[in-house]
């Protein structure tokens, strides 16, 4: 070989080195923790302490149905399964807008609620909040909150103020927490923009308000073009505010600026955990898209309040979301689900989460054996549909560390 083309070739080899080295961002854990004017600030930078598989999930028992009642009482329309203190287990059926009940042993001894319009009964059913041995659970299509103790006693209904209330918390002392969802857009026939933030606010029996807060924007992008209104860009993740009963605390994130925010019923700032973390590019087919979308959006709109594309393209083009969506435990553990990518686009794969300790460091990533669930008492409480039935299961994991020298919960 010619010396000079070897040298070429040398000095190529170690320029795409030195510029790999230096694309590549630097993975080394690192996590701090700081307080200042009464805020403490969790800053995890480089990855996480712990690279592989975190946790490993085992079958505890399936919620059986009784043998007794011919038909599934699972309607397997959607829910969400939450536990008491004493193990016992309630089944929030959306379907049927009833609480079944099992015991530790995963046997159905009971049922309260309903479909209908009376006291205690629903035309639409999700759980709030379940605490202190009462069950907050929502009505969006009556705008209502109805209070439930453990045992299936009604106790109150307290109804929202009008239909854009999304979320509806009975806090101490006759306190409401009221979340909506704030939207603009723009669009034509083909396609839709929008930009949406979640606000909420504290008020007093009276409904004066006392305390005030939103989340950062988010972006979403739907195609009508394909006749079935298909989502075709989602920077961001779904803006969320919660309230968090044991702490009283309300927690604010979107996903996008990898932050969450703990809140007083004040409204005032006290915890900030914050993620510095290598973002995965979307790939070649993603960049084109996107840039697509930008230009289109500029031609649509060139002042649109919808994608501020100066600031935005550049941070959109070659990055994605932290998360999509968020999880808090009763242990103070957060579990944040991430969306999986190719390098043509973007496939989902809801089951990937993002786990931070109650200090707010991020421990590591763990993959969830269904999607989607609650994880309460060291256990992942899940309904899920058996592919080949298309029936309804509801079943308890029990969360087991798989990395030594981690303890949970």
């Amino acid at each position: 070989m010619d010396p000079s083309h070897r040298s070429r070739m040398v000095a190529v080899a170690a320029l795409a080195l030195i510029l790999s080295s230096c694309s590549e961002p630097e993975r080394t854990h690192r996590f701090q923790m700081q307080t200042a004017e009464g805020i403490v600030t969790a800053v995890t930078t480089g990855g996480p302490r712990w690279e592989g598989e975190l946790f490993s999930y085992e079958m505890e028992r399936e919620l059986v149905q009784d043998p007794e009642v011919p038909a599934s009482l699972l309607s397997g329309r959607g829910g969400s399964v939450t536990m008491d203190a004493a193990g016992n287990h309630y089944v929030v059926d959306s379907g049927s807008c009833r609480i079944l009940v099992y015991d530790r042993e995963g046997i159905y001894t009971r049922s309260f609620g309903g479909r209908g319009e009376g006291p205690g009964e629903f035309r639409s059913l999700s759980l709030q909040a379940h605490h202190g041995g009462v069950l907050q659970l929502w009505d969006a299509a009556r705008a209502l909150t109805t209070l439930y103790a453990e045992e299936g006693t009604l106790l109150e209904t307290i109804h929202a103020p009008d239909r854009r209330v999304q979320a509806q918390y009975r806090l101490a002392g006759g306190r409401l927490l009221r979340t909506s969802l704030h939207s603009r857009g723009a669009g034509r026939a083909d396609r839709d923009y929008v930009r949406d933030r979640m606000r909420a606010a504290v008020t007093d029996a009276s409904g004066d308000t006392l305390a005030f807060f939103q989340t950062d924007e988010v972006i979403w992008g739907y195609n009508f073009a394909d006749g079935r209104g298909s989502l075709f860009m989602f920077y961001g993740g779904s803006p969320i505010i919660r309230y968090l009963p044991g702490p009283d605390r309300v927690l604010l994130a979107t996903g996008v600026d990898g932050e969450v925010r703990f809140c007083d019923l004040a409204g005032e700032l006290r915890r900030l955990v914050r993620l510095d973390l290598p973002r995965t590019p979307v790939g070649p087919e993603g960049r084109r898209r996107i840039r697509d979308w930008v230009a289109e959006q500029a031609a649509l709109a060139p002042q649109s309040p919808i994608l501020r594309a100066q600031q935005d393209e550049l941070r959109i083009r070659e990055h994605r979301a932290y998360w999509e969506s968020l999880e808090y435990d009763d242990a103070g553990w957060m579990w944040l689900r991430v969306p999986e990518m190719n390098e043509e686009w973007r496939e989902r794969d809801g089951g990937r989460y993002r786990v931070l300790s109650p200090q707010g460091a991020y421990l590591g990533d763990s993959r969830w054996p269904c999607y989607g669930g609650r994880v309460e008492r060291g256990r992942l409480l899940t309904l899920v549909r058996e592919p080949a039935s298309g029936g309804p299961r509801a079943l308890v994991y029990r969360i087991l560390p798989a990395v030594e020298g981690l303890t949970y919960p």
